[in-house]
């Protein structure tokens, strides 16, 4: 398996990954591989809000890394790659947790600080 370096996963992770609940999403769609779960269980697993579960499934969804088809979900990596960001990301999760949450939190308060200064009166 090629492991891209940590910057480069950084930049996947923020794009992919817009919360902790969507990385321990994530992890634990890959951990029941290749059976599916519905939003409801995870929800219950994790002890999250619907809300909270369906953005990051929605996002994960988009990044290529799980399908949802009759209203369940399923670790399924559209390309070799995308599975091996997966297995580095659980990695990652493994031996530099605090690390992962730092990227997956900076991307948030990123955002919310391009869009904090977008109302910046210009001089």
């Amino acid at each position: 398996m090629v492991e891209l370096p940590d910057e480069e996963a950084a930049k996947f992770i923020a794009a992919s990954i817009p919360s902790v609940w969507a990385l321990e999403s994530l992890l634990l769609l890959k951990r029941a591989a290749p059976e599916p779960r519905r939003k409801e269980e995870l929800v219950a697993v994790l002890r999250s809000s619907d809300l909270a579960i369906g953005q990051g499934l929605a996002r994960l969804e988009q990044a290529g890394l799980v399908v949802h088809a009759d209203d369940q979900y399923c670790y399924r990596p559209a390309s070799p790659v995308l599975a091996a960001m997966a297995d580095q990301i659980e990695g990652l999760y493994a031996t530099k947790p605090v690390w992962l949450v730092q990227v997956i939190l900076s991307a948030k308060n990123e955002n919310l600080q391009l869009f904090a200064n977008s109302f910046r009166l210009k001089e």
